[in-house]
Parts: C-alpha cells; structure tokens; sequence
C-alpha cells in the first residue's frame, strides 16, 4: 500500500510540474555587511556558513514563494563570522494544479533553486566584487543550503 501512495504521489507531482508555469522572479531585498571581510584572510577559501528559506502564498492564477539566500562569512582561524549576504527573491507561478504543503515541500527541495539559485549566485558574485573583495562563485545547486 505505501508503495502505491508513493506512485500515486509522483504521478500527481508530475502533473503539478508539467501545468507550471514561472511568470516572474525578481528582487525583494537584500542585506549585506562586508565590513569585517578581510581580503587578505578569506582569499583562497574562507569557510562559508549558506542557508536558506521559503514561504508560499496563494494567487489567482497559481502561487508565489518568497526565497531567501544567506551566506555568512567567517575568519578562517576563529570560525567567527565577519559579514554576510542575504537576498531575498519573489517568485510568481503559474498553476494548473493548487499548490499544497506536501506539494511544496517536494517543489523546495527538487526545483525551486534550480530557478532561483543562479539569481542568487550572481547576486553574490556582483556584490562581492563591488566590495572589492577577491571573487566568489558559489557551486553548482546540487541540494538547497541548510537542507
């Protein structure tokens, strides 16, 4: 039987995925502190401490989800943290099928950053280097930050 309830899940996801439409994304804010970076310690591969978060709303035509990234910067001998970058994404679907929390949950893990996570990645990368910072790309998406 629980076999069955997962087919029978994919099968609905699959459906839910396929009547998807992204209609929009775009800033919703950000909030940086690169004050206490140094250059000179964090070239070469500061640790970086990523997570992130998302919320649903409902539209007429679908549903939107409010994204947010952080990245904390920490010293590379104390582990403290020294400045951060967060940026916040709205996001605006489509939907054939209504979006609910089992639905959402599979959609953050499976294909949400796969459309916001190189907003993000691009965000982060002007802005370090507007800071005059030595450059930093973020990864490929291979699971979301603090999954």
């Amino acid at each position: 039987m629980v076999e069955d309830q997962k087919k029978e899940f994919a099968s609905a996801y699959n459906k839910f995925i396929n009547g998807l439409q992204l209609k929009n994304i775009r800033l919703l804010s950000s909030h940086i502190d690169l004050g206490n970076v140094d250059p000179r310690t964090e070239e070469g591969g500061a640790p970086l401490r990523m997570k992130s978060s998302a919320e649903s709303s409902e539209r007429p035509e679908g549903f939107a989800v409010v994204n947010t990234y952080r990245i904390d910067f920490q010293h590379a001998q104390s582990r403290e943290d020294c400045g951060f970058i967060e940026c916040t994404l709205l996001v605006e679907y489509d939907s054939a099928i209504s979006l609910t929390d089992e639905l959402f949950k599979v959609f953050c893990d499976r294909n949400l950053g796969l459309n916001t996570w190189p907003y993000f990645r691009e965000f982060v990368q002007n802005t370090v280097c507007r800071a005059g910072l030595p450059p930093l790309i973020l990864p490929v998406l291979k699971s979301l930050p603090g999954k």
